[in-house]
């Protein structure tokens, strides 16, 4: 850990302090570092939430049967194509479907 050669003041609530504090002895630490590590993983967390996302890699035989499932025409079991044909048919008796 490199040596502090710098600080930051801001100003927070009594309420606020009295939570860092507690914060602080819950984690063994003092104040001071308690908020450096607290505020670096919060800026390591926005970083990688701006990361792009990584690459999703499949095994050939993997890629393969999702693109034959890809390519391959969509079923539709006979229960869903009559169905929407109901109700295509009230749609067009309400005129509000060709």
């Amino acid at each position: 850990m490199s040596t502090a050669t710098t600080e930051i003041t801001f100003r927070l609530s009594p309420q606020d302090k009295d939570l860092i504090r507690r914060g602080a002895e819950l984690e063994g630490m003092s104040i001071s570092n308690y908020l450096r590590v607290a505020a670096l993983d919060r800026l390591r967390e926005s970083l990688r939430a701006m990361e792009p996302p990584a690459p999703t890699t499949f095994a050939a035989e993997m890629f393969d049967a999702l693109m034959a499932t890809v390519d391959s025409a969509d079923t539709v079991s006979r229960d869903v194509r009559r169905k929407w044909e109901e109700a295509r048919r009230a749609l067009v008796a309400l005129d509000l479907a060709d």
